[in-house]
Protein backbone atom coordinates (compact mmCIF):
# COMPACT_ATOMS: atom_id res chain seq x y z
CA UNK A 1 0.00 0.00 0.00
CA UNK A 2 1.97 2.98 -1.17
CA UNK A 3 0.35 5.45 0.89
CA UNK A 4 1.28 3.75 4.22
CA UNK A 5 4.87 3.90 5.51
CA UNK A 6 4.65 3.15 8.91
CA UNK A 7 2.71 0.63 10.91
CA UNK A 8 2.18 0.65 14.93
CA UNK A 9 0.92 -2.37 17.01
CA UNK A 10 -0.36 -2.13 20.12
CA UNK A 11 -0.47 -5.21 22.49
CA UNK A 12 -2.42 -5.12 25.63
CA UNK A 13 -1.57 -8.00 27.62
CA UNK A 14 -5.04 -9.57 29.39
CA UNK A 15 -7.05 -7.09 27.34
CA UNK A 16 -9.69 -9.51 25.89
CA UNK A 17 -12.86 -8.43 23.97
CA UNK A 18 -14.11 -9.21 27.68
CA UNK A 19 -12.60 -5.44 28.44
CA UNK A 20 -14.52 -3.58 26.20
CA UNK A 21 -18.03 -2.07 26.96
CA UNK A 22 -20.37 0.10 24.78
CA UNK A 23 -19.30 3.33 27.06
CA UNK A 24 -15.92 2.70 28.00
CA UNK A 25 -12.44 3.18 26.39
CA UNK A 26 -12.80 6.31 24.08
CA UNK A 27 -10.19 6.01 22.15
CA UNK A 28 -10.17 2.78 21.35
CA UNK A 29 -14.16 3.21 20.04
CA UNK A 30 -12.84 6.04 17.97
CA UNK A 31 -10.62 4.35 16.04
CA UNK A 32 -13.26 1.79 15.79
CA UNK A 33 -15.56 4.16 14.15
CA UNK A 34 -12.97 5.03 12.16
CA UNK A 35 -11.28 2.35 11.19
CA UNK A 36 -12.39 -1.54 10.47
CA UNK A 37 -12.37 -3.88 13.98
CA UNK A 38 -13.72 -7.01 15.39
CA UNK A 39 -14.29 -8.04 18.91
CA UNK A 40 -14.36 -12.06 17.87
CA UNK A 41 -10.83 -12.50 17.21
CA UNK A 42 -9.31 -15.83 18.68
CA UNK A 43 -6.48 -16.43 20.46
CA UNK A 44 -4.31 -20.44 20.55
CA UNK A 45 -4.41 -22.66 22.87
CA UNK A 46 -3.71 -22.42 25.93
CA UNK A 47 -4.74 -18.75 26.57
CA UNK A 48 -1.56 -17.89 28.12
CA UNK A 49 0.78 -15.45 26.99
CA UNK A 50 3.89 -16.74 25.60
CA UNK A 51 2.08 -19.07 22.52
CA UNK A 52 -0.08 -15.97 21.57
CA UNK A 53 2.45 -13.44 21.59
CA UNK A 54 4.62 -15.73 19.60
CA UNK A 55 1.53 -17.20 17.09
CA UNK A 56 0.70 -13.19 16.92
CA UNK A 57 4.49 -12.00 15.63
CA UNK A 58 5.01 -15.61 13.99
CA UNK A 59 2.33 -16.00 12.01
CA UNK A 60 1.51 -19.33 12.81
CA UNK A 61 0.45 -21.54 15.79
CA UNK A 62 2.39 -23.57 18.83
CA UNK A 63 2.10 -26.67 16.45
CA UNK A 64 4.60 -24.58 13.93
CA UNK A 65 6.50 -22.08 15.97
CA UNK A 66 6.52 -24.73 19.07
CA UNK A 67 6.31 -21.80 21.89
CA UNK A 68 3.14 -24.06 23.91
CA UNK A 69 3.85 -22.54 27.38
CA UNK A 70 5.21 -19.44 29.35
CA UNK A 71 8.14 -22.11 30.42
CA UNK A 72 9.46 -21.81 26.58
CA UNK A 73 13.00 -20.83 26.04
CA UNK A 74 14.65 -20.79 22.87
CA UNK A 75 17.24 -23.57 23.79
CA UNK A 76 14.30 -25.37 25.96
CA UNK A 77 11.18 -26.29 24.37
CA UNK A 78 8.82 -29.16 24.18
CA UNK A 79 8.78 -29.68 20.22
CA UNK A 80 10.81 -27.73 18.16
CA UNK A 81 9.75 -25.06 15.22
CA UNK A 82 8.87 -26.98 11.60
CA UNK A 83 10.83 -23.99 10.54
CA UNK A 84 14.38 -22.51 11.41
CA UNK A 85 14.61 -18.60 9.80
CA UNK A 86 17.37 -16.47 9.13
CA UNK A 87 17.43 -15.46 13.19
CA UNK A 88 17.91 -19.00 14.45
CA UNK A 89 14.13 -19.05 14.99
CA UNK A 90 10.82 -19.49 13.77
CA UNK A 91 10.94 -16.36 11.24
CA UNK A 92 8.69 -13.62 12.86
CA UNK A 93 7.41 -10.12 11.36
CA UNK A 94 10.29 -8.43 12.82
CA UNK A 95 13.20 -10.55 11.02
CA UNK A 96 10.82 -10.74 7.72
CA UNK A 97 10.68 -7.24 7.61
CA UNK A 98 14.46 -7.00 8.22
CA UNK A 99 15.56 -9.41 5.44
CA UNK A 100 13.48 -8.29 2.88
CA UNK A 101 13.64 -4.25 3.77
CA UNK A 102 17.24 -3.98 5.19
CA UNK A 103 16.59 0.22 5.95
CA UNK A 104 13.54 -0.22 7.89
CA UNK A 105 13.41 1.67 11.37
CA UNK A 106 12.55 -1.56 13.09
CA UNK A 107 11.55 -1.28 17.54
CA UNK A 108 9.50 -2.51 20.13
CA UNK A 109 8.91 -1.49 23.48
CA UNK A 110 7.65 -3.81 25.85
CA UNK A 111 6.39 -3.94 29.53
CA UNK A 112 6.31 -7.87 29.99
CA UNK A 113 9.79 -8.87 30.37
CA UNK A 114 9.04 -12.15 28.67
CA UNK A 115 8.38 -10.67 25.43
CA UNK A 116 12.01 -10.20 24.10
CA UNK A 117 12.97 -13.92 24.24
CA UNK A 118 10.14 -14.16 21.23
CA UNK A 119 11.66 -12.02 18.39
CA UNK A 120 14.93 -11.56 16.44
CA UNK A 121 16.60 -9.83 18.78
CA UNK A 122 19.13 -8.98 15.93
CA UNK A 123 16.43 -7.79 13.31
CA UNK A 124 15.54 -4.11 15.45
CA UNK A 125 16.94 -1.12 15.71
CA UNK A 126 15.18 -0.60 19.25
CA UNK A 127 14.06 -3.42 21.72
CA UNK A 128 13.73 -2.62 25.44
CA UNK A 129 12.15 -3.52 28.16
CA UNK A 130 10.46 -1.25 30.23
CA UNK A 131 8.57 -1.82 33.11
CA UNK A 132 5.15 -0.62 34.30
CA UNK A 133 2.73 0.89 31.71
CA UNK A 134 3.21 4.38 32.12
CA UNK A 135 6.39 4.23 31.52
CA UNK A 136 6.54 1.87 28.02
CA UNK A 137 4.34 4.68 26.24
CA UNK A 138 6.53 7.56 27.00
CA UNK A 139 9.81 5.42 25.35
CA UNK A 140 7.60 4.66 22.54
CA UNK A 141 6.53 7.62 22.06
CA UNK A 142 10.47 9.18 22.07
CA UNK A 143 11.19 6.60 20.12
CA UNK A 144 8.18 8.10 17.53
CA UNK A 145 9.97 11.40 17.41
CA UNK A 146 13.15 10.44 17.09
CA UNK A 147 12.75 7.35 14.82
CA UNK A 148 10.08 7.51 12.86
CA UNK A 149 9.83 3.66 13.01
CA UNK A 150 8.68 1.82 9.84
CA UNK A 151 7.20 -0.53 12.39
CA UNK A 152 6.60 -0.41 16.06
CA UNK A 153 5.35 -2.87 18.38
CA UNK A 154 4.22 -1.41 22.14
CA UNK A 155 3.25 -3.93 24.81
CA UNK A 156 1.28 -2.57 27.84
CA UNK A 157 1.14 -5.06 30.88
CA UNK A 158 -1.12 -3.23 33.28
CA UNK A 159 -4.21 -4.69 32.74
CA UNK A 160 -3.15 -8.08 32.98
CA UNK A 161 -1.98 -7.85 36.46
CA UNK A 162 -5.35 -5.80 37.40
CA UNK A 163 -7.13 -9.31 36.05
CA UNK A 164 -4.74 -11.16 38.11
CA UNK A 165 -5.00 -9.27 41.19
CA UNK A 166 -8.32 -8.11 41.31
CA UNK A 167 -10.30 -10.74 38.80
CA UNK A 168 -11.32 -9.55 35.00
CA UNK A 169 -14.36 -7.25 34.91
CA UNK A 170 -13.45 -5.97 38.14
CA UNK A 171 -13.90 -2.44 38.63
CA UNK A 172 -9.81 -1.93 39.20
CA UNK A 173 -9.44 -4.01 35.87
CA UNK A 174 -12.19 -1.61 33.86
CA UNK A 175 -10.05 1.81 35.43
CA UNK A 176 -6.72 -0.82 34.30
CA UNK A 177 -8.22 -0.32 30.89
CA UNK A 178 -9.17 3.41 30.85
CA UNK A 179 -5.27 4.07 32.04
CA UNK A 180 -4.32 1.80 28.76
CA UNK A 181 -6.45 3.83 26.36
CA UNK A 182 -5.19 6.96 27.38
CA UNK A 183 -1.87 5.70 26.55
CA UNK A 184 -3.21 5.06 23.75
CA UNK A 185 -4.39 8.10 22.59
CA UNK A 186 -1.35 9.57 23.72
CA UNK A 187 0.83 7.42 21.21
CA UNK A 188 -1.78 8.63 18.68
CA UNK A 189 -0.97 12.02 19.40
CA UNK A 190 2.50 11.32 19.30
CA UNK A 191 2.69 9.87 15.68
CA UNK A 192 0.19 13.22 14.49
CA UNK A 193 3.09 15.57 15.97
CA UNK A 194 5.89 13.60 14.15
CA UNK A 195 4.11 14.07 11.42
CA UNK A 196 2.87 10.65 10.16
CA UNK A 197 -0.59 9.88 11.68
CA UNK A 198 -1.71 10.12 8.17
CA UNK A 199 0.60 7.56 6.75
CA UNK A 200 0.09 5.08 9.57
CA UNK A 201 -2.04 2.44 10.22
CA UNK A 202 -2.27 1.17 13.87
CA UNK A 203 -3.36 -1.85 14.96
CA UNK A 204 -4.40 -2.63 18.58
CA UNK A 205 -4.99 -6.31 20.00
CA UNK A 206 -4.18 -8.74 22.97
CA UNK A 207 -2.98 -11.89 23.34
CA UNK A 208 -5.74 -13.33 25.58
CA UNK A 209 -8.90 -12.46 27.92
CA UNK A 210 -9.25 -13.97 31.42
CA UNK A 211 -11.98 -15.28 34.16
CA UNK A 212 -12.18 -14.89 37.57
CA UNK A 213 -8.54 -14.14 38.57
CA UNK A 214 -6.67 -16.44 35.72
CA UNK A 215 -6.54 -17.20 32.09
CA UNK A 216 -5.21 -20.47 30.28
CA UNK A 217 -8.16 -21.97 30.37
CA UNK A 218 -10.26 -22.88 26.94
CA UNK A 219 -13.73 -20.55 27.42
CA UNK A 220 -14.67 -17.54 25.35
CA UNK A 221 -13.86 -15.24 28.24
CA UNK A 222 -10.16 -15.91 27.76
CA UNK A 223 -9.70 -16.64 24.12
CA UNK A 224 -11.54 -13.69 22.19
CA UNK A 225 -9.62 -10.99 21.62
CA UNK A 226 -9.90 -7.62 19.51
CA UNK A 227 -8.66 -6.62 16.28
CA UNK A 228 -8.81 -2.69 15.85
CA UNK A 229 -7.25 -1.43 12.62
CA UNK A 230 -7.18 2.46 12.03
CA UNK A 231 -5.45 4.77 9.15
CA UNK A 232 -4.89 4.63 5.50
CA UNK A 233 -6.71 2.38 3.16
CA UNK A 234 -8.84 0.84 6.49
CA UNK A 235 -12.51 0.73 5.74
CA UNK A 236 -14.50 2.98 8.13
CA UNK A 237 -16.62 1.77 10.55
CA UNK A 238 -16.16 -1.92 9.26
CA UNK A 239 -16.96 -4.46 11.63
CA UNK A 240 -14.78 -7.98 10.37
CA UNK A 241 -17.30 -10.38 9.76
CA UNK A 242 -14.66 -12.81 8.68
CA UNK A 243 -12.89 -15.16 11.42
CA UNK A 244 -9.69 -13.83 12.40
CA UNK A 245 -7.28 -15.95 14.05
CA UNK A 246 -3.92 -14.23 16.33
CA UNK A 247 -1.61 -15.51 13.67
CA UNK A 248 -3.19 -13.24 11.16
CA UNK A 249 -1.71 -10.37 12.63
CA UNK A 250 1.95 -10.72 11.23
CA UNK A 251 0.81 -12.07 7.48
CA UNK A 252 -1.34 -8.71 7.67
CA UNK A 253 1.68 -6.65 8.45
CA UNK A 254 3.15 -8.25 5.81
CA UNK A 255 1.06 -7.64 3.14
CA UNK A 256 0.86 -4.01 4.08
CA UNK A 257 4.58 -3.72 3.48
CA UNK A 258 4.24 -6.02 0.06
CA UNK A 259 6.71 -8.68 1.84
CA UNK A 260 6.53 -12.04 0.86
CA UNK A 261 5.29 -14.36 3.81
CA UNK A 262 7.73 -17.63 4.57
CA UNK A 263 6.09 -20.06 3.48
CA UNK A 264 5.61 -21.42 7.26
CA UNK A 265 3.05 -19.47 8.32
CA UNK A 266 -0.46 -20.32 8.01
CA UNK A 267 -2.23 -16.75 8.97
CA UNK A 268 -3.74 -15.53 6.19
CA UNK A 269 -3.92 -11.25 5.37
CA UNK A 270 -7.26 -10.10 6.96
CA UNK A 271 -8.06 -8.24 3.86
CA UNK A 272 -11.39 -7.49 4.85
CA UNK A 273 -10.48 -4.85 6.92
CA UNK A 274 -9.26 -2.37 3.53
CA UNK A 275 -11.54 -0.43 1.70
CA UNK A 276 -8.63 -0.09 -1.14
CA UNK A 277 -7.95 -3.69 -1.82
CA UNK A 278 -9.36 -3.73 -5.13
CA UNK A 279 -8.41 -0.46 -6.12
CA UNK A 280 -4.86 -0.16 -4.42
CA UNK A 281 -1.97 -1.70 -5.49
CA UNK A 282 -3.20 -4.94 -7.29
CA UNK A 283 -6.00 -2.81 -9.39
CA UNK A 284 -3.55 -1.82 -12.23
CA UNK A 285 -2.20 -5.37 -13.08
CA UNK A 286 -5.69 -5.97 -14.20
CA UNK A 287 -6.17 -2.68 -16.17
CA UNK A 288 -8.82 -1.63 -13.99
CA UNK A 289 -7.94 2.39 -13.48
CA UNK A 290 -8.63 3.86 -9.82
CA UNK A 291 -10.72 6.41 -12.04
CA UNK A 292 -12.92 4.01 -13.38
CA UNK A 293 -16.26 4.38 -11.74
CA UNK A 294 -17.50 1.21 -9.97
CA UNK A 295 -20.98 2.34 -11.89
CA UNK A 296 -19.59 1.00 -14.81
CA UNK A 297 -19.87 -2.81 -13.56
CA UNK A 298 -22.96 -4.47 -13.87
CA UNK A 299 -21.55 -7.55 -12.20
CA UNK A 300 -18.76 -8.79 -10.39
CA UNK A 301 -17.61 -12.51 -10.63
CA UNK A 302 -15.32 -13.86 -8.14
CA UNK A 303 -12.66 -16.58 -9.47
CA UNK A 304 -10.08 -18.78 -8.39
CA UNK A 305 -6.67 -18.53 -9.62
CA UNK A 306 -3.14 -20.10 -8.05
CA UNK A 307 -1.12 -17.03 -7.71
CA UNK A 308 0.06 -14.99 -4.53
CA UNK A 309 -1.40 -11.85 -5.90
CA UNK A 310 -5.24 -10.61 -7.28
CA UNK A 311 -5.81 -9.38 -10.38
CA UNK A 312 -8.78 -7.70 -11.65
CA UNK A 313 -10.25 -7.56 -15.83
CA UNK A 314 -13.34 -7.01 -17.72
CA UNK A 315 -15.27 -9.49 -19.28
CA UNK A 316 -17.36 -7.81 -22.14
CA UNK A 317 -17.07 -4.23 -20.67
CA UNK A 318 -19.83 -4.37 -17.61
CA UNK A 319 -18.44 -7.85 -15.94
CA UNK A 320 -15.56 -7.12 -13.27
CA UNK A 321 -13.76 -10.38 -13.10
CA UNK A 322 -11.60 -10.13 -9.87
CA UNK A 323 -8.89 -13.42 -9.38
CA UNK A 324 -6.50 -14.36 -6.83
CA UNK A 325 -6.17 -17.50 -4.32
CA UNK A 326 -9.01 -19.28 -2.75
CA UNK A 327 -7.74 -18.32 0.87
CA UNK A 328 -8.87 -14.74 0.23
CA UNK A 329 -12.28 -15.46 -1.06
CA UNK A 330 -14.40 -13.71 1.97
CA UNK A 331 -12.01 -10.93 2.49
CA UNK A 332 -12.23 -10.62 -1.25
CA UNK A 333 -15.80 -10.68 -1.36
CA UNK A 334 -16.15 -8.21 1.70
CA UNK A 335 -13.57 -5.82 0.52
CA UNK A 336 -15.03 -6.01 -2.96
CA UNK A 337 -18.64 -4.89 -0.84
CA UNK A 338 -17.11 -2.16 1.31
CA UNK A 339 -14.94 -0.73 -2.29
CA UNK A 340 -18.16 -1.01 -4.56
CA UNK A 341 -21.34 -1.36 -2.64
CA UNK A 342 -21.24 2.48 -1.45
CA UNK A 343 -21.24 3.60 -5.14
CA UNK A 344 -23.83 1.44 -6.63
CA UNK A 345 -27.16 0.27 -5.54
CA UNK A 346 -28.16 -3.20 -4.76
CA UNK A 347 -29.71 -4.29 -7.69
CA UNK A 348 -26.11 -3.11 -10.06
CA UNK A 349 -24.14 -5.89 -8.24
CA UNK A 350 -24.12 -9.40 -8.75
CA UNK A 351 -21.80 -10.07 -6.48
CA UNK A 352 -21.10 -13.92 -6.21
CA UNK A 353 -20.10 -15.48 -2.97
CA UNK A 354 -18.01 -17.39 -2.28
CA UNK A 355 -15.42 -17.95 -5.29
CA UNK A 356 -17.19 -19.06 -8.33
CA UNK A 357 -15.33 -19.82 -12.06
CA UNK A 358 -16.64 -16.86 -14.33
CA UNK A 359 -19.10 -17.69 -16.64
CA UNK A 360 -18.61 -18.92 -19.86
CA UNK A 361 -20.09 -16.28 -22.42
CA UNK A 362 -23.61 -18.21 -23.40
CA UNK A 363 -23.99 -18.51 -19.52
CA UNK A 364 -23.57 -15.15 -17.89
CA UNK A 365 -25.27 -14.42 -14.35
CA UNK A 366 -28.49 -12.20 -14.92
Amino acid sequence: MASVQHVVVIGCDGLGSVGFTPSNAPVLHKLMREGAWTLHARGVMPTVSSPNWASMIMGAGPEQHGVTSNDWQPDKFEIPPVAVGSGGMFPTIFGVLRQQRPKAKIACVHDWDGFGRLLETTALDVLENVKGSPAPARRAIEVIRQNKPTFLFVHFDDVDHAGHTYGWKSPEFFAAVEQIDALIGDLLAALSEAGIRNHTIVIMTADHGGKGKGHGDATMEEIEIPWVLNGPGIATGHEIKAPVNTYDLAPTIAWIFGLRPPSCWIGKPVLEAFNAIVLDRQTRAGGIQCQDSPRKFKRIIMAEKASNTIALSRNRGDTLVISGPSEFGFGLCAAVRSVFYWSCSCKALGLLCPLTKPPSPSRRPN
